[in-house]
């Protein structure tokens, strides 16, 4: 595995195979790790943009997108100007403009690449066109639609990246997921939440189960699965949920001289983050579960996909 870094938020990862193909590459924004094909489309812009993968088959695509994006925020920014004043607008600096501007600037300016007036724009303004353009163009109308109006429903904007309508193919499915902050802002808001417990579960150096609070683990450790426990004010009894690691754990296809194997391997996140990633599972479900007028239908992203599949 190699990292490849992009500028001060974006880093590239391949894996053991070394290949520069989609199926094969990571990305981490900041703290967070993705697979390619579930990266934020700026950040996989600006991988494709700095020319380290010139291999990549959206390579097209992803440069006809810088096109659109400068064109669409050079038409806002005149317009915005024209109704200021009767003078001619001068034409606007745009990020990505030739030579590129790393991300640095462009992760300031926007979110995923959509102009400022649609960011700008609350939930209830959306219409489905808008979903398909700028948050999953593999949507259909219907899955557009839907995917509209839980968000309106629910309070959700897309823009802030509290909830993702996700689909890697025609053919597939498009699945919704929300962000773990955004489940317990809600749950927050609630005047009956009274906080909540959650850890890990493990088998300890003596060979006991034990609940650990918290994410730590040792090395001679062995890392189960993931426990919490939701309260509210109005309920003798906490909302308890337990889940295994294996159950959910994030898995790609395991590669030996570029050839699969045929077995599935840990990806980097959940090889480097599980205590992390699987605390936060049964947290979820608990705050579900103590909330469902707020957060029924809603399910975080390692829910949707329990195995990534190549």
């Amino acid at each position: 595995m190699s990292e490849h870094k992009i500028n001060e938020m974006v880093t590239l990862i391949t894996d053991e195979s070394g290949e520069l193909t989609p199926e094969h590459l990571e990305v981490r924004v900041g703290k967070e790790l993705y697979d390619w094909a579930n990266a934020p489309k700026d950040a996989r812009l600006e991988v494709v943009g700095s020319g380290i993968v010139q291999e990549l088959k959206d390579i097209k695509e992803a440069e006809e997108n810088l096109n659109q994006y400068e064109s669409l925020e050079n038409q806002e920014f005149n317009k915005m100007e024209a109704e200021k004043s009767d003078v001619v607008p001068a034409k606007k600096e745009t990020t990505w403009s030739r030579p590129m501007k790393r991300v640095q600037q462009a992760v300031e300016r926007t979110l995923q690449q959509i102009p400022v007036s649609m960011q700008d724009k609350q939930v209830h303004d959306l219409t489905p066109e808008d979903i398909r353009k700028y948050i999953c163009p593999l949507a259909d109308e219907k899955e557009a639609f839907m995917f509209l109006k839980l968000c309106q429903a629910r309070g959700l904007n897309p823009f802030t990246k509290e909830a993702y309508l996700i689909k890697y193919k025609q053919g597939q499915p498009a699945s919704t997921v929300v962000g773990k902050d955004a489940f317990t802002r809600r749950a927050e808001i609630n005047p009956q939440f009274d906080g909540y417990e959650a850890g890990i579960i493990l088998r300890n150096e003596s060979g006991d189960l034990e609940r650990r609070e918290g994410t730590f683990l040792m090395k001679s450790e062995v890392l189960l699965g993931g426990w919490a426990k939701v309260y509210r004010k109005d309920r003798t009894y906490p909302f308890v949920s337990e889940v295994s690691f294996d159950e959910y754990a994030g898995k790609k296809a395991e590669y030996v001289d570029n050839k699969p194997t045929g077995n599935k391997v840990l990806n980097s996140m959940w090889e480097a983050h599980g205590p992390t990633m699987i605390r936060k599972v049964p947290l979820v479900q608990s705050l579900r579960e103590a909330f469902p007028g707020e957060l029924g239908g809603l399910y975080d992203m390692v829910e949707m996909n329990t195995e990534e599949v190549y």
